[in-house]
């Protein structure tokens, strides 16, 4: 489930039909807050040091970036390569502004502070899903997985935290009343939802990574491994 950050933000929409305007000082804000969420990501990828502390960003990130998008597209009029222009202006003048701070870290952290409240107003988080919304992400992306890459360590360990999700989520369902069978309905129903969500959906394939994220913050897997 988990994506790169940057290709995200660099794959622009189709251009829109109406003429280009210059940004407006809040757009500039968002820009600046797509690169500086992005440069964190990025960071975040590799492993970097400075961001403990802070939630990962990567599909966070991506969402946002996602929104953004649109909104300039719909209301700026710049095309693909305007807009991804922008952005690197930003992550650029980020970079410079970084160079010359007197402390880097100090100011990155306020900025992307700043930044963490400004994407979840524009684009607010998901809700933290069900249990039985959880223990569906958790299936089909085991399922996804195993059947892209095979067997390895990243499968077996979505294996046991869907595993594990399915255990919590009939657990929640039995307290609510539902016999075996109608628990077994339920979680079907559940991960034939999740199934049908199109592999070109960017949106919807990213919000659920998100939720799966939420997902795997609730609950570990037996043998305490990442499920990453």
């Amino acid at each position: 489930m988990k994506q790169s950050f940057l290709p995200l933000l660099l794959c622009l929409l189709p251009s829109p039909a109406t003429a280009a305007r210059a940004f407006t000082p809040e757009e500039t804000k968002d820009l600046r807050c797509v690169a500086a969420l992005a440069l964190v990501a990025f960071d975040q990828e590799r492993g970097a040091p400075g961001w403990e502390g802070f939630p990962d960003l990567t599909l966070r990130g991506a969402h946002f970036a996602d929104v953004v998008r649109v909104q300039l597209a719909r209301a700026s009029g710049h095309n693909d390569g305007e807009i991804k222009s922008a952005v690197r202006a930003q992550i650029a003048r980020l970079q410079e502004e970084a160079v010359a701070a007197k402390d880097p870290q100090a100011s990155a952290h306020g900025l992307v502070r700043d930044c963490m409240v400004r994407a979840d107003r524009i684009d607010p988080p998901p809700a933290e899903p069900s249990m039985l919304r959880c223990a569906a992400l958790a299936a089909i992306a085991h399922q996804d997985l195993r059947a892209r890459d095979g067997p390895n360590d990243a499968v077996t360990a979505m294996a046991m935290l869907a595993a594990v999700l399915e255990s919590e989520a009939r657990k929640e369902l039995r307290a609510g009343g539902k016999t075996g069978p109608e628990s077994d309905a339920a979680l079907g129903h559940e991960r034939e939802s999740v199934a049908q969500t199109a592999p070109d959906d960017r949106e919807r394939v990213t919000r659920n990574g998100e939720e799966l994220r939420l997902c795997m913050g609730l609950v570990k897997p037996p043998s305490g491994d990442s499920p990453h």
